[in-house]
């Protein structure tokens, strides 16, 4: 009975120290893992493959190399190359029902958080003249896209800046004249008609920018003193 419990502690020994030896030699096989991999990626361009079965591979060949036993060397697997995602910008799709009003977009657009302000949003429409022009459908809205943008789209419109030079001293009818051939305007008369209504004869002189769609009399106050 004393020699088996001596054999049974014996055997518990080299079990113990078995099992450390085997944990030992697991961690310096990860630890080396990591090292050659570490080290295939900084001699290559992209990302190279390589798995815990090709560090097997690798340390086996490695092994019996040093043994005499083949003088075959080891290849680092396949590169493949880093594939870059396209640089996607997240949207969303509204819909414009049929018979929608100026309102009825707001309140549209602010559920969707692309407005902050319906004020602010009342005077841009009005500002674009495109509270009757708003049209029906389902529209992508971009990331990024400004208010002005988005209006743009709903009412059928397309935003062009037009640069443009007024004279010293130049008149209504020569500024409307010259707006409608540019394509800015569809009308100098009612430029002009406009410009009386307002009283507004004095146009400030040398390059202007705006932006359309915007109202007549909304041009107007831009270019006049």
């Amino acid at each position: 009975m004393r020699n088996f419990n001596k054999l049974s502690l014996f055997l518990m020994k080299v079990l113990e120290i078995f099992l450390l030896v085997l944990f030992f030699v697991l961690l310096v096989f990860i630890v080396k893992w990591r090292i050659d991999h570490l080290y295939a990626n900084s001699i290559n361009n992209g990302e190279v493959d390589f798995k815990i079965k090709d560090e097997f591979i690798k340390t086996k060949t490695e092994i019996l190399g040093l043994m005499g036993k083949t003088d075959e060397e080891y290849k680092i697997p396949v590169v493949k190359e880093r594939e870059i995602e396209p640089n996607k910008k997240e949207s969303i799709i509204i819909n414009v029902p049929a018979n929608t009003d100026k309102d009825s977009l707001g309140e549209i657009l602010m559920s969707k958080n692309l407005i902050a302000d319906i004020n602010e949003y009342n005077r841009l429409v009005d500002d674009m003249g495109i509270a009757e022009k708003i049209l029906p459908g389902h529209y992508e809205i971009k990331e990024g896209m400004k208010v002005k943008e988005i209006l743009s789209d709903i009412s059928g419109n397309v935003l062009h800046e037009y640069k443009f030079n007024i004279s010293e001293g130049a008149s209504a009818a020569d500024v409307g004249n010259m707006l409608e051939d540019i394509g800015m305007i569809e009308s100098s008369y009612a430029f002009v008609e406009k410009c009386k209504e307002m009283n507004k004869t004095q146009f400030v002189p040398g390059e202007h920018h705006v932006t359309m769609p915007l109202k007549v009399a909304k041009i107007i106050e831009q270019i006049t003193v």
